[in-house]
């Protein structure tokens, strides 16, 4: 029967009132288009348009089975795995996002989803496309099968410039019950200009990826299979729709977007609630809730999700995401020098960025140059395991010049820096040092400049310590003489058209002679951190500092100097610093803390509207005396990893550690101790560390290999998927998983990781039901 022409108006009318307030605003038109997509895909698949019934999708809709997945309030968290995959030029250009935008944007992502007990680890890469670098919609799918990582495993973001689809396109994402959520079509899009630090469009698109609908769904959103606005009712009037919602709340939560305490809201664009009433009830739409984030709204205003909304979330993830699920940190991949030979030291310096690693070798020697020093490039390639590219030396490379003793690399811009802090500049200037910037063009590493200190002089050690983010790149000269002696500088460089000039020295406000500014650096963007861990404070001697240094127009200042708050004598605060975003880690690796002498510490402090404040000390889990815990120290968003190269443990004496620590809601937890396989006596594990995104980097340049005595060796470790019932990370659920399941029901003292592989059930908290389950596995012997 053909609808009547009195609903098609009365339909028009209740459409254009839901619409009042967004054709009076600069934008109005859809900013997230996920339910379209979705319509057209489940049109094609079932042939009629989706309208005259609200179908349910699983069984998270079951309004029962929702509000049972509501976390408690200390329940685990859920690591879902995501992968950033941000689009540039062929040539290596104009990227869509910097690292430092990912580390923040993943800042605010888990701050948003932490009351709802869900955080995001990620890794991260560029690709180099001028095709996809401005999309349009014929590109969507090419792009993601052509360039997306494991989507079985982690969910793919795609961050490139949207303006070509849909005029005004901020984000679009899968619904977990499309087929497609899991395959190489899954995952987000997002426009640049909606991704960084505070933009929240990824909260809403993630909240899709997780089973939620627009809040304003069942008021204007009904589309056909060809993605048009229909009326839900065949006979053309939306008010006597089983899908539509009502502001007298008539229909209850089964309709529109699945949650009864997400009031009805038609588009809005706007922080306040709309006007008028709702045309169907004749009733004011009333608290329409313009702060929820599955609203269209600007981002000052979005601020939460309801607990049914949590409730869906965490039931879609736990029953269709599990795969993404991120467990521990393992998969040991050991490298060597391609030509290592004995007392090379490979491994005293290491750096990582996305696919690109930098292990420094800096006793290496060239015919007629001892130790003067080598770096070697490492690429992960397409199946996982890292292979060496490029063995780089300098180009007036020298004996002695210790080239390889520091390395920094941003992948974002593919450049590496090397640090040779005993270059000599002539007869007069021994040990002034120097250091090394190398591009990689077509696949090939070059040099490209090398830099020095505008005022250097000799035995200023200028290239101890090196960092580099993007163009930018920070030099450590810590014996430098400016300020007094020995006081140390800091002097950073930018790049400009490819090239490099000094751009400003840096120095501490209260410098004093021998205080070894400089004997650390650090950079993430606009903000770079510096130690001095010889500072002297009142009545304390060499208890060390960090400056904290952010760019305003061009222009570093000093923006906070940051000490221990249980400073002592000697605790050596500053010997490594490591930033990203919003957090700086610093090291006090001979703190004598309760567990002995010179066991060591790390301090990590936060930063909120330009101050900074202490947020947690950590120490390891294992703690003994002389284990220099804070030897090195790298961050990457939410995970920190620290170096304890004097640690002793079943590999021998000094064998060496790392621990790898994990922030969720503000609180940092130990995830795993790694040790390397094959650790032995003396093997100085931990001396360098390094962490990017999912990936861990570990030198032990002591270790003995087929290069010689003291060779040097690095390790690579990853971001396992999570094995449900594997607490003990075997690879295996069986007897040996008992004694840890019995740990976790009683006295529950494991890790964040193996807590989350005993709640087998993924309810959240480890009890009965998950005894059951994980009988079970251990009698078929499940594997991972």
């Amino acid at each position: 029967m053909p609808p009547h022409t009195g609903s098609i108006v009365r339909f028009a009318l209740a459409f254009a009132a839901c619409l009042a307030t967004a054709a009076t605003t600069a934008i109005a038109q859809e900013w997230c288009d996920t339910h379209i997509v979705w319509a057209k895909r489940a049109g094609a698949a079932a042939g009629p348009p989706l309208r005259g019934f609200c179908p349910t999708l699983g069984l998270c809709d079951d309004p029962l089975v929702r509000d049972a997945s509501v976390p408690p309030p200390d329940g685990l968290f859920k690591p879902v795995h995501l992968h950033f995959v941000v689009l540039r030029e062929d040539d290596g250009t104009n990227p869509a996002a910097t690292e430092s935008d990912i580390a923040f944007q993943l800042a605010q992502l888990n701050a948003d989803y932490a009351p709802h007990r869900i955080h995001f680890v990620a890794g991260y890469h560029w690709v180099d496309s001028s095709e996809y670098r401005s999309l349009i919609e014929a590109e969507v799918d090419p792009m993601k099968q052509a360039h997306a990582r494991e989507p079985g495993r982690r969910c793919n973001i795609f961050v490139t410039d949207l303006s070509g689809i849909g005029g005004g396109l901020l984000g679009r994402a899968i619904f977990p019950w499309d087929p497609a959520a899991l395959s190489d079509t899954g995952g987000i899009i997002i426009d640049e200009g909606a991704f960084g630090m505070g933009q929240k469009t990824l909260t809403h698109e993630m909240g899709h990826i997780v089973g939620l609908w627009h809040t304003h769904r069942g008021v204007v959103e009904f589309y056909d299979d060809a993605g048009q606005l229909l009326p839900c009712a065949l006979d053309g009037d939306p008010c006597d729709c089983d899908c539509y919602e009502r502001a007298d709340g008539v229909q209850g939560d089964i309709t529109g977007d699945f949650a009864s305490d997400t009031p009805p809201t038609p588009v809005n664009f706007t922080c306040n609630p709309p006007g008028g009433d709702d045309p169907c009830s004749a009733t004011p739409w009333g608290a329409t809730q313009p702060e929820n984030y599955m609203g269209y709204a600007p981002d000052s205003c979005y601020s939460m999700f309801t607990g049914q909304q949590s409730g869906r979330m965490n039931c879609w993830i736990n029953s269709n995401l599990r795969g993404w699920y991120a467990g521990s940190w393992g998969g040991e991949l050991k490298r060597v020098a391609s030509d290592g030979s004995a007392a090379d030291r490979f491994g005293l310096a290491v750096a990582i960025s996305d696919d690109i690693a930098v292990v420094g070798a800096y006793l290496d020697d060239l015919p007629g140059a001892f130790n003067c020093g080598s770096a070697y490039v490492f690429e992960r390639a397409a199946d996982g395991t890292w292979v060496e590219q490029a063995k780089l030396n300098a180009s007036d490379a020298a004996g002695d010049d210790n080239f390889g003793i520091s390395v920094a690399v941003s992948a974002e811009t593919d450049t590496i820096v090397i640090g040779a802090h005993m270059d000599d500049h002539g007869p007069t200037m021994s040990n002034a040092g120097s250091a090394y910037v190398f591009v990689r063009t077509a696949g090939v590493w070059a040099q490209q400049a090398k830099l020095v200190a505008s005022d250097g002089a000799a035995t200023d050690f200028f290239g101890w310590r090196v960092g580099v983010s993007g163009d930018t790149a920070i030099i450590g000269a810590y014996f430098n003489d400016q300020v007094a002696f020995n006081a140390g500088a800091a002097y950073v460089f930018e790049r400009i058209g490819g090239a490099w000039s000094e751009q400003q020295k840096l120095t501490a406000s209260d410098g004093a002679g021998a205080d070894a500014f400089g004997f650390s650096v650090a950079i993430s963007g606009d903000t770079a951190i510096v130690g001095a861990y010889l500072h002297d404070l009142p009545g304390l001697l060499n208890a060390g500092a960090a400056y904290v240094f952010t760019r305003t127009f061009g222009i570093w200042s000093e923006e906070q100097k940051l000490t221990a708050p249980d400073a002592a004598t000697t605790d050596f605060f500053g010997y490594s610093v490591a930033v990203s975003a919003d957090t700086v880690a610093v090291a006090s690796p001979l703190d004598d803390v309760s567990f002995g002498f010179d066991h060591g510490a790390v301090n990590v402090f936060v930063r909120s509207a330009g101050v900074w404040s202490h947020q947690t000390r950590l120490t390891a889990s294992d703690a003994a005396p002389g284990d220099t815990f804070g030897q090195q120290v790298g961050i990457s968003a939410d995970a920190l990893t620290v170096g304890a190269f004097q640690d002793d443990h079943a590999g021998g004496a000094d064998a060496g550690s790392a621990y790898v620590f994990m922030r969720a809601d503000g609180a940092w937890s130990q995830h795993v101790e790694l040790t390397a396989s094959d650790a032995a006596a003396d093997d100085r594990f931990g001396a360098a560390v390094a962490l990017s995104g999912d990936t861990a980097l570990v030198g032990a340049y002591f270790d003995d290999n087929a290069g010689g005595l003291d060779a040097g060796s690095a390790y690579f470790y990853r971001i396992l998927p999570l094995c449900a019932g594997d607490i003990n990370g075997d690879g295996q659920v069986d007897a040996g998983d008992v004694p840890l399941m019995v740990q976790a029901l009683t006295v529950g003292a494991l890790t964040p990781a193996q807590r989350l592989a005993a709640d087998l059930d993924g309810n959240g908290v480890v009890d009965g039901d998950d005894i059951s389950l994980f009988v079970d596995a251990v009698i078929a012997g499940a594997g991972c």
